[in-house]
């Protein structure tokens, strides 16, 4: 069986692993992690101060609020470089 040599041949590496999937989704929402901490929060105290439905009686730590809000978006970030959805899911 004869063989054929290959010379046309363009090698495309995957991405490298200082890269992102999706780059500008992860500037984007990296660059405003603390805004949106800060525009959660805010957005729930409204929802409390107006006595909006199911928030009537509702009580939180904004401290804590904005951690985890974080820790989302941390998740987020997780999974936009390294695709799939395993941190976000966890």
């Amino acid at each position: 069986m004869a063989k054929t040599q290959i010379k046309n041949y363009i090698f495309k590496p995957g991405i490298g692993a200082l890269d992102n999937l999706y780059p500008n989704a992860y500037s984007l929402l990296s660059q405003n992690k603390t805004f949106l901490q800060k525009e959660v929060t805010a957005w729930i105290q409204s929802q409390v101060d107006a006595g909006a439905s199911g928030f009537v009686g509702y009580t939180y730590n904004q401290e804590k609020c904005e951690r985890d809000v974080g820790f989302i978006i941390d998740a987020y970030l997780y999974d936009l470089r390294y695709g799939g959805n395993s941190k976000t899911y966890k």
